[in-house]
């Protein structure tokens, strides 16, 4: 049974100093050793004022009179928290103070004079009902989860016997409810042996710009991705693109400015286990056909091999039956289609070296399977002015191997490098062929191979950067790979936006090619075509797609994401009966892309 104990000290309210002084002159009477602090209720009490609600925990600040220590602890549900100040060993517990202020739903209060080291806890007071979850107990020290020093164990440090009668006594009064009737409280109090946090010594800063502590009145936050947020900046090198880096670059920081933004919200960011679905293109006609077209990325990586049934279809919130819906998964080929050029480099010290088979071999394996998913063409560059069609974009695996064979026995018009020119010829093209498919939605990924740096001069760097960065190639993906002791991975950044492999030898080029054509065929699975059977029958509705990943075996997902719009379903209904398999007419000129946001518009 439980001992009778009292139950928690009074609490110490926010007062001010007896004889009429500031607040903080009771405060100035309080030594900075905690060994020096007055017990409750004694002359010269501390006295907290309201502080600041972040950060969370204790941590050295001042306010606009004095030094001292603030401390914010998150407890939306308390009625009040007390800050119970203990001696350096956290034996005494010398005096209790309430944190005088609230700001939505973290208490805080500032302690002035106070500094490092300094030992303490926290009482919460609050509602005892166990039925809704809250079984606040101010008898309970509480260990500031926000602590990043503790002073005292939990338990034994070491093994112990199993039937240790003090270790249990102990233990049993951490317990907020009674043994013999869990209804109510456990009034002993824990402080003696409970675990205390202690403030601690603040890192070095040293040429750390300090907080700016914009009011919160004033404050202007901006929630972005990102990838999605920098991408697409013409302004902004193309290395540094989709980078936290490119966050930080003058450029943005000038295009927040003139937003008006004075806070940036990142998401997502650390681990995550929430999928993203992006949605290209939807459509709906009559009887009652719905599709949509759609991508699924775990973070930066496509999520490929869903089948129909790991989507869940809600219209108005409410699930739609996969036997009324009829879902099926459709080949995406019939809303889009892909292009990939894969621009090699024949200059003269890949001819004149004998590295040409190898290239080549490399390349004919390149094509062979990233032509299975899309169309492929190849094209060479040395020294010249222009580039050289090897294979134009083709789906015929006879054609891309006849024109790569010709490029054993190729020989240099001009032994030089133009790799800036070719990049900038390259994209062009890509584009041009894209432009001529009929397909609405049109996907473009330009692959550069090269042994060495630009030679020719024909076109400068920053020419090339700024061709890179135009919006008319900004939903391209390009990656480069480098070979031999001349090509800098560095450089290879500058090209390569999407990836780079950088090969250091020849045995290692195959590999190179492999990994990259890997994260084509990869990004070209993450395109998803659904369809499915509506069973509204007039009005505007709200459909929500919810893609789920890594089931278990009770089929519950690890990971989720969804995304929404609206359709009109006026008029809809059989007959004739809707076909799941029918195929959509997608009505746009052109590729929807993605907003700045990662989100695909009307």
């Amino acid at each position: 049974m439980s001992a009778p104990l009292p139950d928690s000290l009074p609490i110490l309210r926010h007062r001010s100093d007896p004889g009429g002084a500031s607040p903080g002159a009771a405060a100035d009477r309080v030594a900075l050793a905690v060994d020096r602090i007055p017990p409750a209720g004694a002359e010269g009490t501390p006295v907290l004022r309201p502080g600041q609600p972040w950060p969370l925990g204790a941590s050295l600040a001042e306010d606009a009179v004095e030094a001292g220590v603030n401390f914010a602890v998150w407890a939306p549900d308390a009625e009040a928290i007390e800050l119970c100040l203990f001696d350096a060993e956290g034996r005494e517990e010398l005096c209790r103070l309430a944190l005088p202020s609230c700001s939505e739903g973290v208490w805080h209060g500032f302690l002035p004079a106070a500094r490092a080291g300094l030992v303490y806890g926290l009482r919460a007071h609050g509602p005892w009902a166990p039925r809704r979850g809250h079984w606040f107990n101010p008898a309970k020290l509480l260990l500031d989860p926000w602590a990043q020093e503790v002073v005292g164990s939990y338990g034994n440090q070491g093994p112990g016997a199993a039937d240790d009668a003090a270790l249990a006594a102990r233990l049993a009064a951490f317990r907020a409810a009674r043994d013999d009737d869990p209804c109510l409280p456990d009034l002993r109090d824990n402080a003696a042996f409970a675990p205390k946090a202690r403030v601690p010594v603040p890192m070095a800063t040293a040429g750390r710009p300090s907080r700016p502590r914009i009011p919160r009145d004033r404050t202007v936050l901006y929630e972005a991705h990102v990838r999605a947020l920098t991408m697409r900046h013409p302004g902004l090198p193309p290395a540094l693109r989709g980078s936290y880096g490119a966050l930080a670059h003058p450029v943005m920081l000038e295009h927040y400015r003139a937003l008006g933004i004075t806070t940036l919200s990142l998401l997502p960011l650390g681990c995550s286990s929430g999928l993203t679905v992006t949605r290209l293109n939807s459509d709906h006609k009559k009887p009652n056909n719905v599709w949509v077209f759609f991508t699924v990325q775990d973070e930066e990586e496509p999520v490929a091999g869903l089948a129909a049934e790991d989507f869940a279809i809600y219209e108005d919130d409410q699930l739609v039956s996969v036997f009324e819906s009829k879902q099926t998964i459709q080949n995406p080929d019939v809303a889009a289609v892909m292009y990939t050029l894969l621009l090699l480099d024949m200059s003269g010290s890949i001819t004149e070296s004998g590295q040409a088979d190898l290239i080549v071999d490399a390349a004919q394996s390149f094509s062979d399977r990233v032509g299975q998913s899309q169309k492929v063409a190849v094209f060479a560059f040395d020294g010249g002015k222009d580039i050289r069609s090897v294979v134009g974009f083709t789906e015929a695996k006879g054609s891309i191997e006849g024109g790569l064979e010709g490029l054993r026995t190729y020989k240099a018009r001009d032994p030089s490098t133009n790799l800036n020119g070719a990049i900038v010829d390259g994209l062009q093209v890509l584009r041009k062929a894209l432009d001529k498919d009929k397909r609405p939605l049109k996907f473009g990924t330009l692959v550069v191979f090269s042994d060495g740096t630009d030679r020719a001069a024909r076109v400068s760097k920053e020419d090339m950067q700024e061709e890179l960065g135009k919006e008319e190639y900004a939903d391209f993906e390009i990656f480069a790979i480098g070979v031999g002791a001349e090509m800098e991975e560095s450089a290879l950044g500058e090209i390569g936006r999407d990836g780079t492999e950088l090969a250091e030898d020849d045995a290692a080029v195959q590999a190179a090619f492999e990994r990259v054509a890997q994260r084509i065929e990869d990004q070209s699975k993450r395109f998803y075509l659904l369809s499915y059977c509506t069973p509204a029958r007039d009005g505007e509705h709200t459909v929500r797609i919810e893609a789920q990943a890594e089931k278990n075996a009770k089929g519950k997902a690890k990971k989720k994401g969804d995304v929404s719009w609206t359709f009109d379903a006026k008029g809809f209904g059989p007959p004739p009966d809707c076909d799941p398999n029918r195929q959509p007419t997608f009505k746009l000129d052109e590729n929807l892309g993605l907003d700045a946001d990662g989100e695909g518009s009307d």
